[in-house]
Formats: structure tokens, C-alpha cells, sequence
């Protein structure tokens, strides 16, 4: 059980430039429907969470619970439940190799 994350060891600061990077561009002017790619979780989650920058109730919040809330968001969307610890080590792998 040694793949645990934790959540400081995410870099939350640098995941919004890492988007940025992979040149991952959404529409936030469409509605959140088209944010949702019911074949990708990890899409989906990328969408949402750049969807949601644009109103600022969600990003006053913490990065922590941020993502968390965006997570249950793609949860709630996609009808499924994922396992946060997992979803984040693929996420991490995803995002920062």
C-alpha cells in the first residue's frame, strides 16, 4: 500500500501550468455539458476543473477542496465512484511525466 498519495504531495500550484503546457484548451464559454467526455475520467476531471476557474465561489476555495469538489462533480456526471487515491496517483502520472 506504498503508492499512497498525499494530498501535499500532488503540487496542486503546479498543475494549473501544466495544463497550460500540454496545451489542453476547453471552451469555458460552452455549456458544461460539452465539458464532460464520458470515455475519459481524467478528461473529464481536466474539463471540469478549468470549467470551473471561471466562477469565483469554487476557486476561492483551497486547492484541496477544490479538486475534490471537481472530482465529485465528475463523479455525479458520469454516474460512477472513483477512488480518489488512485484517481490522483494516474492523474500525477498523467499530468507530470
Amino acid at each position: 500500500m506504498g503508492d499512497l498519495l498525499e494530498y501535499n504531495d500532488f503540487a496542486y500550484e503546479d498543475f494549473d501550468s501544466k495544463i497550460d503546457e500540454q496545451k489542453i484548451n476547453i471552451l469555458p464559454d460552452l455549456p458544461i455539458e460539452y465539458q464532460i467526455n464520458s470515455e475519459c475520467i481524467y478528461e473529464t476531471f481536466i474539463n471540469l476543473y478549468t470549467y470551473y476557474k471561471n466562477d469565483e465561489i469554487y476557486t476561492s476555495l483551497p486547492y484541496e477542496f477544490y479538486s475534490d469538489f471537481v472530482l465529485s462533480e465528475v463523479e455525479r456526471y458520469l454516474d460512477i465512484t472513483i477512488d480518489d487515491q488512485k484517481f490522483y496517483l494516474e492523474l500525477k502520472k498523467k499530468i507530470f511525466v
